[in-house]
Protein backbone atom coordinates (compact mmCIF):
# COMPACT_ATOMS: atom_id res chain seq x y z
CA UNK A 1 0.00 0.00 0.00
CA UNK A 2 1.36 3.41 -0.93
CA UNK A 3 0.29 6.90 0.08
CA UNK A 4 0.95 9.81 -2.23
CA UNK A 5 0.74 13.43 -1.14
CA UNK A 6 0.62 16.36 -3.56
CA UNK A 7 1.06 19.92 -2.34
CA UNK A 8 0.68 22.99 -4.51
CA UNK A 9 3.43 25.35 -3.46
CA UNK A 10 2.08 28.86 -2.96
CA UNK A 11 3.52 31.83 -4.83
CA UNK A 12 6.11 32.94 -2.29
CA UNK A 13 7.61 36.35 -2.75
CA UNK A 14 7.78 39.85 -1.40
CA UNK A 15 8.73 40.99 2.06
CA UNK A 16 7.04 38.14 3.91
CA UNK A 17 8.12 35.38 1.55
CA UNK A 18 10.49 33.63 3.96
CA UNK A 19 7.94 33.57 6.76
CA UNK A 20 5.18 32.31 4.46
CA UNK A 21 7.49 29.60 3.11
CA UNK A 22 8.35 28.43 6.64
CA UNK A 23 4.69 28.28 7.62
CA UNK A 24 3.83 26.39 4.45
CA UNK A 25 6.55 23.80 5.04
CA UNK A 26 5.52 23.25 8.65
CA UNK A 27 1.89 22.76 7.70
CA UNK A 28 2.81 20.45 4.84
CA UNK A 29 5.07 18.44 7.12
CA UNK A 30 2.37 18.11 9.77
CA UNK A 31 -0.11 16.98 7.13
CA UNK A 32 2.23 14.27 5.84
CA UNK A 33 3.09 12.98 9.32
CA UNK A 34 -0.48 12.91 10.64
CA UNK A 35 -1.89 11.41 7.44
CA UNK A 36 0.71 8.64 7.51
CA UNK A 37 0.18 7.94 11.20
CA UNK A 38 -3.62 7.94 11.09
CA UNK A 39 -4.00 6.08 7.79
CA UNK A 40 -1.44 3.37 8.43
CA UNK A 41 -0.95 3.40 12.21
CA UNK A 42 -2.79 0.18 12.96
CA UNK A 43 -0.58 -1.88 10.63
CA UNK A 44 2.67 0.01 11.33
CA UNK A 45 3.15 0.52 7.57
CA UNK A 46 4.87 3.88 8.04
CA UNK A 47 7.99 1.96 9.05
CA UNK A 48 9.36 -0.46 6.54
CA UNK A 49 10.94 -2.93 8.97
CA UNK A 50 7.99 -3.20 11.37
CA UNK A 51 6.30 -6.57 11.81
CA UNK A 52 2.75 -7.22 10.70
CA UNK A 53 1.38 -9.79 13.10
CA UNK A 54 -2.21 -10.42 12.05
CA UNK A 55 -4.97 -9.39 9.72
CA UNK A 56 -7.27 -6.71 11.09
CA UNK A 57 -10.30 -8.89 10.46
CA UNK A 58 -8.96 -10.97 13.34
CA UNK A 59 -8.47 -8.13 15.81
CA UNK A 60 -10.21 -5.32 17.69
CA UNK A 61 -8.64 -1.86 17.64
CA UNK A 62 -8.20 0.47 20.60
CA UNK A 63 -8.50 3.41 18.21
CA UNK A 64 -5.96 6.24 18.12
CA UNK A 65 -5.45 8.93 20.73
CA UNK A 66 -3.24 11.97 20.17
CA UNK A 67 -1.62 13.46 23.26
CA UNK A 68 0.43 16.67 23.22
CA UNK A 69 2.67 16.76 26.28
CA UNK A 70 5.68 18.93 27.07
CA UNK A 71 6.29 19.88 23.43
CA UNK A 72 5.83 16.36 22.07
CA UNK A 73 3.02 14.83 20.01
CA UNK A 74 2.24 11.22 20.88
CA UNK A 75 -0.10 8.98 18.89
CA UNK A 76 -1.18 5.93 20.90
CA UNK A 77 -3.16 2.96 19.63
CA UNK A 78 -3.15 -0.79 19.24
CA UNK A 79 -5.31 -3.88 19.12
CA UNK A 80 -6.20 -7.22 20.71
CA UNK A 81 -6.40 -10.55 18.93
CA UNK A 82 -6.32 -14.30 19.38
CA UNK A 83 -6.18 -16.38 16.23
CA UNK A 84 -9.49 -15.99 14.37
CA UNK A 85 -11.60 -15.58 17.51
CA UNK A 86 -12.90 -12.11 16.59
CA UNK A 87 -13.47 -12.86 12.90
CA UNK A 88 -17.20 -12.93 12.23
CA UNK A 89 -18.09 -12.11 15.84
CA UNK A 90 -21.40 -10.21 15.94
CA UNK A 91 -22.88 -8.17 18.77
CA UNK A 92 -26.67 -8.04 19.18
CA UNK A 93 -28.56 -5.96 21.72
CA UNK A 94 -32.13 -6.43 22.90
CA UNK A 95 -33.15 -3.98 25.60
CA UNK A 96 -30.50 -4.27 28.32
CA UNK A 97 -29.35 -7.70 27.13
CA UNK A 98 -26.23 -8.10 24.99
CA UNK A 99 -25.29 -11.31 23.18
CA UNK A 100 -22.47 -12.25 20.85
CA UNK A 101 -22.73 -14.72 17.99
CA UNK A 102 -20.42 -16.49 15.58
CA UNK A 103 -22.84 -17.76 13.01
CA UNK A 104 -25.67 -19.26 15.04
CA UNK A 105 -23.47 -20.08 18.03
CA UNK A 106 -23.67 -17.86 21.13
CA UNK A 107 -20.25 -16.81 22.46
CA UNK A 108 -20.18 -15.32 25.95
CA UNK A 109 -16.50 -15.18 26.99
CA UNK A 110 -13.11 -14.15 25.67
CA UNK A 111 -10.62 -16.90 24.75
CA UNK A 112 -8.24 -18.06 27.48
CA UNK A 113 -5.52 -15.63 26.40
CA UNK A 114 -5.29 -12.48 24.28
CA UNK A 115 -2.44 -10.98 22.29
CA UNK A 116 -2.26 -7.24 23.04
CA UNK A 117 -0.38 -4.89 20.72
CA UNK A 118 0.38 -1.30 21.73
CA UNK A 119 1.88 1.22 19.32
CA UNK A 120 3.15 4.75 19.95
CA UNK A 121 4.50 7.26 17.44
CA UNK A 122 5.97 10.61 18.52
CA UNK A 123 7.67 13.74 17.27
CA UNK A 124 8.50 17.19 18.64
CA UNK A 125 5.68 19.63 17.96
CA UNK A 126 4.06 22.91 18.96
CA UNK A 127 0.70 23.26 20.70
CA UNK A 128 -1.12 22.85 17.36
CA UNK A 129 0.72 19.67 16.40
CA UNK A 130 3.10 21.16 13.81
CA UNK A 131 6.50 19.39 13.82
CA UNK A 132 9.51 21.12 15.39
CA UNK A 133 13.19 20.44 16.09
CA UNK A 134 14.20 18.32 13.12
CA UNK A 135 16.72 15.75 14.30
CA UNK A 136 15.43 15.53 17.89
CA UNK A 137 14.09 12.08 18.73
CA UNK A 138 11.82 11.51 21.70
CA UNK A 139 11.53 7.80 22.45
CA UNK A 140 15.00 7.33 23.89
CA UNK A 141 16.00 4.20 25.81
CA UNK A 142 15.69 6.16 29.05
CA UNK A 143 12.19 7.32 28.22
CA UNK A 144 11.05 3.86 27.14
CA UNK A 145 12.44 2.20 30.27
CA UNK A 146 10.48 4.66 32.43
CA UNK A 147 7.09 3.61 31.04
CA UNK A 148 4.79 1.44 33.14
CA UNK A 149 1.96 -0.64 31.67
CA UNK A 150 -1.08 -1.92 33.54
CA UNK A 151 -4.22 -3.67 32.35
CA UNK A 152 -7.66 -3.92 33.92
CA UNK A 153 -10.97 -5.51 33.11
CA UNK A 154 -13.85 -3.06 33.34
CA UNK A 155 -17.47 -4.09 33.82
CA UNK A 156 -19.69 -1.03 34.04
CA UNK A 157 -17.95 1.23 36.54
CA UNK A 158 -16.11 -1.61 38.29
CA UNK A 159 -12.49 -2.38 37.37
CA UNK A 160 -10.40 -5.41 38.25
CA UNK A 161 -6.62 -5.61 37.59
CA UNK A 162 -5.68 -8.41 35.23
CA UNK A 163 -2.47 -8.87 37.22
CA UNK A 164 -0.77 -10.79 34.41
CA UNK A 165 0.13 -8.43 31.56
CA UNK A 166 3.25 -10.10 30.15
CA UNK A 167 5.58 -8.26 27.76
CA UNK A 168 6.73 -10.45 24.87
CA UNK A 169 9.00 -7.82 23.29
CA UNK A 170 9.05 -4.56 21.37
CA UNK A 171 10.25 -3.10 18.09
CA UNK A 172 11.69 0.44 17.90
CA UNK A 173 12.00 2.44 14.66
CA UNK A 174 13.51 5.92 14.31
CA UNK A 175 13.07 7.99 11.15
CA UNK A 176 14.46 11.39 10.19
CA UNK A 177 12.57 13.17 7.42
CA UNK A 178 12.57 16.54 5.69
CA UNK A 179 10.04 18.09 8.06
CA UNK A 180 10.63 16.28 11.36
CA UNK A 181 12.19 13.30 13.08
CA UNK A 182 9.84 10.81 14.62
CA UNK A 183 9.96 7.58 16.58
CA UNK A 184 7.68 4.57 16.66
CA UNK A 185 7.56 1.64 19.05
CA UNK A 186 5.39 -1.45 18.95
CA UNK A 187 4.93 -3.49 22.13
CA UNK A 188 3.51 -7.00 22.19
CA UNK A 189 1.92 -8.44 25.34
CA UNK A 190 -0.23 -11.36 26.40
CA UNK A 191 -2.97 -11.18 29.00
CA UNK A 192 -5.04 -13.99 30.54
CA UNK A 193 -8.72 -13.65 29.67
CA UNK A 194 -10.23 -17.01 30.67
CA UNK A 195 -13.80 -16.73 32.00
CA UNK A 196 -13.94 -12.99 31.23
CA UNK A 197 -17.33 -11.95 29.76
CA UNK A 198 -17.24 -10.40 26.31
CA UNK A 199 -19.18 -7.45 27.70
CA UNK A 200 -16.11 -6.42 29.74
CA UNK A 201 -13.64 -3.86 28.40
CA UNK A 202 -9.90 -4.36 28.48
CA UNK A 203 -8.35 -1.09 29.69
CA UNK A 204 -4.64 -0.51 29.05
CA UNK A 205 -2.95 2.31 30.98
CA UNK A 206 0.49 3.80 30.28
CA UNK A 207 2.24 5.92 32.92
CA UNK A 208 5.78 6.78 33.99
CA UNK A 209 7.69 5.79 37.11
CA UNK A 210 6.18 8.72 39.02
CA UNK A 211 2.67 7.58 38.22
CA UNK A 212 2.04 10.36 35.68
CA UNK A 213 -0.64 9.20 33.25
CA UNK A 214 0.27 9.26 29.56
CA UNK A 215 -2.75 7.55 28.06
CA UNK A 216 -5.56 5.12 28.81
CA UNK A 217 -6.97 2.94 26.01
CA UNK A 218 -10.06 0.75 26.12
CA UNK A 219 -11.43 -1.94 23.80
CA UNK A 220 -14.34 -4.40 23.74
CA UNK A 221 -16.38 -6.12 21.01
Amino acid sequence: MMLQFHFQRPDIGGRHGARRKSTYLLRAGATVLIACIVSLFSTFHCFSQAPRDFDHGDSLDFGIQRVILDGTCFFWGGSIAQGEFFRGLKRKESGDAVRFYKGKKIVSEYPDQLRVTLRVTSYRCNSEGAPLDIGTLVLTDGFLSSLKFTADWKAGTHTTPTGNLALLGYHHQQTTGEFASFDAVQYDFTVASKNIPLTDHLVLTVSNGDGKLFVRLSVAP
